[in-house]
């Protein structure tokens, strides 16, 4: 609403006091009385034609006086816009003499709470938007200036920057020769030496250059082998569409049964396989187990000798009952066995005559020693021991030779014996009217012999032990009194080369401490210079990055050997490819930094 509409209003407050009121609830008389006073307390306000403003007054008779302000040179209507710029935005609340004094005929009640706003609310508003861009331009142009600068200033950078990739291109050809003349002067390496490496680190760097020409050629034969592959997949992939298109209906019907079948097929060999870790993985854990637990290892080893003996019995009782069968043919092989052991049993008493004659001429021998032995300690001052010590060890080899001969003869009489009497009690209980006790008795004889025969030898084997110990003592002794010697001589000798030796350490350690110190200034000042710049930084992750993408290119090339299957090409290509581009982005890269 404009001005002067609002003039208009203020101008016909009186004939809207003058006119007769409506009729009003009794609960609204007090505040329509309270609104009338502050109407009639409130100065009225209204702009005239010639720009200046009237001021209406009521006196204290209740007479109205208008007061006119003095109006400015310039008309209103040119000035208007201006003034209302510069002023503050004005809300007025109307009322009841106001545009919202008007109610409704029904209710005669004022609508309350609405507010009506002009032009200068607006124009205010605008303005705060327009101080705010002010503002956001003013910020704007301050970071435009900052970036003038730095971008000024970003010339001398660069400048700067490659003089320190130069220093830095500088600094690691001196660190490198320094290390290489550190290297040489700790293994004291000769000029012809030094050439001779220079041409093999030369040779080196070629073959270097050939290798990575190879693995690029290889890279480029692999990739249109890759493309080859393709094609023929595609080719494959499009014929086999075209047969399957052109197959009939129970053909079609029997290769979808068939890759059903083959579906089946994989997920049930996938399941046994796991099925097959499972088992493999609860043996290893049953036999780490058995390892650990001696319990359980007892009680398997007794399963199966426990299973062992069911198959003897089952065994025996075929035997019994094909003897049982077969009685006349029993008795024959039972007479023919008899006379068999007869001559075993024969042949054993001779073996045990010649067992007799060596136990004493062993016994003779044994005797002969004892008196030697007891002649010997008598007369200690006319043998030596080293002399002893021969005698002695001859001796016990002899015995021992001997000791071992009768155990063989004694473990081959055991098992035939054994033999004997198992086919004897097998003769006796098949048929005892043809059982003789004279080979039992011999066998039992036998066994005697035996025993006591293992007694001596148990016998001798002490006694042998005792000699052997003797033995051992006296060689000990002997060296004691040659190792005393010869510390004896070392304690003479070892003053004087430890003074040389002391000389020749202090020596090493002063020069090497100096040049300790040396080393540790010079590569605190390259670490320095070193760290100082990013470009070195940058090259050597992209050093690492391309150490990384080497192995990562060997494991392709493994696994393109390994994996030739179709199915697998194409990824197989898409990852050679993007190998190949990441090392050449890391190629590009690392040329771009290098100096």
């Amino acid at each position: 609403m404009s001005i002067d509409a609002a003039g208009a209003v203020g101008m016909s407050t009186d004939e809207n006091a003058r006119r007769p009121r409506p009729y009003r609830r009794a609960g609204s008389i007090s505040s329509a009385f309270a609104e009338d006073n502050g109407l009639k307390e409130k100065p009225r306000v209204c702009p005239s034609a010639s720009g200046g403003f009237l001021r209406e007054e009521k006196s204290g008779g209740g007479s109205t006086s208008t007061v006119r302000r003095p109006a400015s040179s310039t008309s209103f209507q040119s000035t208007s816009a201006d003034r209302l710029t510069q002023s503050r935005p004005f809300v007025k609340a109307l009322m009841e003499q106001g545009l919202q004094a008007t109610r409704p005929a029904n209710t005669g009640q004022a609508i309350k709470g609405r507010q009506f706003q002009d032009k200068a609310y607006y124009l205010e508003l605008l303005r705060e938007k327009v101080r705010s861009f002010k503002v956001e331009i003013n910020r704007l142009a301050i970071e435009k200036a900052k970036f003038i600068k730095e971008y000024e200033n970003q010339a001398p950078m660069n400048e700067t920057a490659t003089l320190l990739a130069e220093q830095i291109r500088d600094l690691r050809k001196a660190l490198a020769n320094y290390n290489f003349l550190l290297d040489k002067q700790n293994t004291q390496a000769s000029l012809t030496d030094i050439l001779q490496e220079c041409a093999e680190v030369e040779r080196s760097n070629n073959e270097s250059v050939q290798q990575i020409d190879e693995t690029y050629e290889e890279s480029r034969n692999k990739e249109r082998q890759l493309a080859d592959a393709e094609e023929t997949l595609q080719k494959l992939k499009s014929s086999s569409d075209a047969t399957l298109a052109n197959m009939d209906e129970e053909s079609k019907l029997r290769y979808y049964n068939l890759l059903q079948r083959k579906t089946e097929l994989e997920n049930r060999l996938q399941s046994q396989s796991s099925e097959g870790e499972r088992l493999n993985e609860e043996i290893d854990k049953l036999e780490r187990e058995l390892n650990v637990d001696r319990t359980k290892r007892d009680a398997l080893k007794l399963f199966s000798d426990l299973a062992q003996l069911n198959n003897e019995r089952a065994l025996l009782r075929e035997e019994v009952e094909q003897q049982n069968r077969f009685p006349h043919h029993q008795r024959d092989t039972i007479l023919s066995d008899m006379k068999q052991d007869n001559k075993d049993i024969l042949s054993m008493q001779k073996q045990m005559e010649q067992i007799r004659r060596e136990i004493e001429l062993l016994e003779e021998e044994k005797r002969e020693i004892r008196e030697k032995h007891s002649t010997a300690t008598a007369n200690t001052d006319d043998y030596s021991v080293e002399e002893e010590i021969l005698r002695s060890s001859h001796l016990c080899a002899s015995e021992k030779e001997a000791i071992v001969k009768l155990k063989h003869s004694i473990e081959s009489l055991e098992e035939a014996l054994l033999s004997g009497a198992r086919k004897s009690g097998s003769d006796v209980k098949a048929d005892k009217d043809i059982s003789d006790d004279k080979p039992l008795k011999e066998y039992l004889e036998i066994l005697t012999i035996l025993k006591k025969q293992r007694n001596t030898t148990h016998v001798y084997n002490g006694e042998i032990n005792v000699i052997e110990e003797k033995i051992s003592s006296l060689e000990e002794e002997l060296q004691q009194f040659t190792l005393l010697s010869r510390v004896q001589e070392k304690a003479e000798r070892r003053p004087l080369e430890w003074a040389v030796r002391k000389a020749a350490l202090q020596k090493q350690v002063d020069e090497s401490v100096r040049l300790l110190g040396e080393l540790e200034s010079h590569r605190r000042s390259v670490d320095r210079q070193i760290n100082a710049s990013e470009q070195t930084k940058k090259i050597i992750s992209v050093e690492r990055s391309l150490h990384r993408f080497k192995k990562e290119n060997a494991s392709l090339q493994a696994e393109l050997k390994c994996y030739a299957v179709p199915e697998t090409l194409q990824a197989l290509k898409e990852a050679v490819l993007k190998s190949v581009a990441n090392y050449n982005a890391l190629l590009v890269q690392r040329q771009s930094l290098l100096p």
